[in-house]
């Protein structure tokens, strides 16, 4: 197997990593919490509670039979059922179809970036 280190320590990669999912968190975090908070379908906060275990009992059941799953599409998953419990008409599946596009394009998009920048980097 090849090794691409450039020198740099493990530590120092954990640390960029690191740095770059704060970056993230700092920048993105607020807009994603009031999408699947507000945007999805209203809540009260007994919805959010009943969202939240529903959510949590997914990924651990599906953890437990050894099945890699996403915490986001559980958590839109429960938010989307707890919604529909008033009725179909009170989830915004307008907004379900962009996150979905957005769960269609992201390992597609992700795998041409470190196509990309894997090439980049290994010519340096």
């Amino acid at each position: 197997a090849m090794q691409m280190d450039m020198g740099i320590s493990p530590r120092l990669w954990a640390l960029l990593g690191g740095v770059f999912i704060v970056i993230g968190v700092i920048t993105y975090s607020k807009r994603v919490m009031i999408t699947i908070g507000k945007k999805i379908t209203e809540m009260v906060p007994l919805m959010a509670l009943v969202a939240v275990l529903s959510h949590s009992l997914t990924v651990y059941i599906f953890t437990h039979i050894g099945v890699p799953v996403s915490s986001s599409q559980a958590i839109v998953g429960a938010v989307a059922g707890v919604g529909s419990v008033n009725g179909f008409r009170s989830v915004n599946f307008r907004m379900l179809g962009k996150i979905g596009t957005g769960w269609l394009f992201t390992p597609i998009s992700a795998f041409t970036f470190a196509i990309v920048i894997r090439l980049v980097i290994w010519k340096f």
